[in-house]
């Protein structure tokens, strides 16, 4: 009968711990410019063009195709000129569109860096923007892709299923432990 109780609490815990919900997901991108060395024209320009999918697994998912255009450029007094570009990423079931702002730094080599880091818990999973390099740039434009690393969070039913796993266990040992293993008579 013990057996058969930490069984069903075991095979309970698995079945819950299971399930997640498919998210979908939308960026609306965002564009900014002058953040290079902005001494001749064009400037450094980078364009995050919005992407949208579905989280179905963990893994890692794209969240912006990155177009970053280099000028004809001569060194600024200052090699670092950071802005932030906003974007706003949508999530199917959360009815608030959530802010992303993401800095943007291009050095003296017009190496191109944005930063990552948010972190967002959706649906079962833990959402975090991963941070995007690229460079020594020379002039034209350059392609990349800046992304999500996706990863499974325990709900908190889950949670609740663990703990009543363990103190199943736990009461299992005590029952145990109370009855002797012989006696002498």
């Amino acid at each position: 009968m013990k057996r058969f109780i930490l069984g069903t609490l075991l095979t309970a815990l698995t079945v819950v711990g299971s399930a997640k919900a498919d998210v979908f997901y939308l960026t609306t991108g965002g564009a900014i410019g002058q953040i290079g060395d902005t001494i001749q024209s064009p400037y450094d320009i980078v364009v995050l063009k919005g992407e949208n999918g579905f989280i179905t697994a963990p893994g890692t998912y794209l969240m912006n195709e990155v177009d970053f255009t280099v000028g004809i450029n001569a060194t600024a007094a200052n090699p670092f000129n950071p802005r932030t570009i906003h974007e706003t990423l949508f999530l199917s079931g959360n009815p608030f569109a959530l802010d992303v702002a993401l800095n943007v730094a291009i050095d003296y080599k017009d190496t191109l860096t944005i930063s990552g880091g948010n972190t967002y818990f959706f649906g079962g999973y833990k959402i975090v923007l991963d941070p995007y390099s690229s460079g020594p740039n020379d002039v034209g434009t350059y392609v990349g892709n800046l992304t999500a690393t996706v990863s499974a969070v325990p709900e908190a039913s889950t949670w609740a299923m663990m703990l009543l796993g363990f103190a199943g266990v736990g009461f299992v040992a005590y029952r145990r432990k109370a009855t002797p293993a012989f006696r002498l008579v």
